[in-house]
């Protein structure tokens, strides 16, 4: 069944869908979704990052999360979450960063974990090679959706990197840098319309002698 065949069925058969509702299953429907399964990032790819084009992001936040260790007196790991991390190059850049200036400046290095929130079995296996080294084995989708943590390795500069498919499963223990690099901007939305009547919520519908 395709997403618009999914869409029509389910309209018939519960009513008008929310445009929210309709974003986000063309974003995050497992088989019909554009980031489970289409979405692609680079110069050849459907758009492009900030990381993408330099490392200059990923670099000043590093340097930034040193400070922010330094001033806590050392006193604390550095932990990092990433919503949507995409290919994985600005915690690359950002893990790079902290593992080489550390030592160099503070002759010293901080314990670092990273979580990443990521649904994309794509995205899952190009952040897996590039901040691990390898792949182990492919991620299904019914991994990630059926494991709150579905991924857990050791990378770059002795980084505990740890996968998510939910914000809500990322622990919250310890002090963390969180990082949503063009992220809010997918976020499904609701649209309202103001009336005569006062606002109403614009929903989306079926014409069935066009559908």
């Amino acid at each position: 069944m395709s997403l618009l065949s999914h869409f029509c069925r389910r309209i018939r058969l519960t009513g008008p869908i929310t445009i929210a509702s309709l974003m986000q299953d063309v974003i995050m429907d497992p088989t019909h979704g554009y980031y489970p399964q289409a979405a692609r990032i680079g110069h050849k790819g459907d758009f492009i990052t900030a990381p993408e084009l330099t490392p200059v992001f990923g670099e000043i936040l590093g340097a930034w999360s040193l400070l922010f260790w330094k001033n806590a007196g050392y006193s604390t790991d550095i932990s990092f979450t990433e919503l949507g991390p995409g290919r994985g190059t600005l915690m690359r850049d950002i893990i790079e960063t902290v593992g080489i200036i550390g030592p160099a400046f503070f002759d010293r290095t901080p314990k670092l974990s990273a979580n990443l929130v990521e649904i994309s079995e794509q995205f899952i296996g190009e952040q897996e090679q590039l901040l691990c080294g390898s792949v182990r084995e492919p991620i299904t989708a019914q991994q990630v959706f059926d494991n709150a943590n579905y991924l857990s390795r050791v990378g770059l500069h002795k980084c505990r990197f740890k996968w998510y498919s939910l914000l809500d499963h990322v622990p919250a223990n310890q002090p963390t840098v969180y990082i949503l690099n063009e992220f809010l901007d997918a976020l499904p939305v609701h649209q309202f319309e103001k009336t005569d009547d006062g606002w109403v919520e614009i929903m989306v519908g079926v014409h069935e002698k066009e559908d």
